[in-house]
């Protein structure tokens, strides 16, 4: 019988339709057809989707450092932390903070009107501390700092 190939975005290998199995699986509408690959393609494939994989985290650490870029363009360094359940305190460390700056606190909507009661920085330690009334639930806090 004749052989057909086997992609994912490039053949990786062929499989005789002999080597095919008859069993199919219909799962939510789906049609599996199972068969058998060779270790050699198998590998092939196996290694193109780690490159695929790697690709991906390259591209992620391209455009994180592009966002950075503009941030240190536009002037300004953004920090993210979280007030823990009960705690009043949340402290952002960064050498971007330092005596003078100016502070834009952000929380998530789900916080609308909790707003910081004080805030303490230290430039010497790199430190900013936003203190809030306790929460009864995590809530993420974010700062603008330039």
């Amino acid at each position: 019988m004749a052989n057909r190939e086997i992609h994912d975005l490039n053949p990786v290998g062929t499989v005789s339709s002999d080597d095919l199995l008859a069993s199919q699986q219909d799962a939510g509408g789906s049609t599996w057809v199972t068969g058998k690959l060779s270790l050699s393609a198998l590998g092939v494939f196996i290694n193109k989707v780690l490159q695929y994989a790697s690709d991906l985290t390259t591209t992620a650490k391209t455009i994180i450092g592009a966002i950075n870029e503009i941030n240190a363009k536009a002037g300004y360094t953004e920090l993210t932390e979280t007030l823990a359940v009960g705690s009043t305190t949340v402290v952002f460390t960064d050498n971007a903070i330092v005596d003078g700056i100016t502070v834009q606190p952000f929380v998530d909507e789900a916080f609308t009107g909790v707003v910081p009661t004080a805030q303490a920085t230290d430039g010497t330690n790199h430190t900013l501390t936003l203190t809030f009334p306790a929460q009864s639930s995590a809530m993420p806090v974010k700062v603008r700092i330039s």
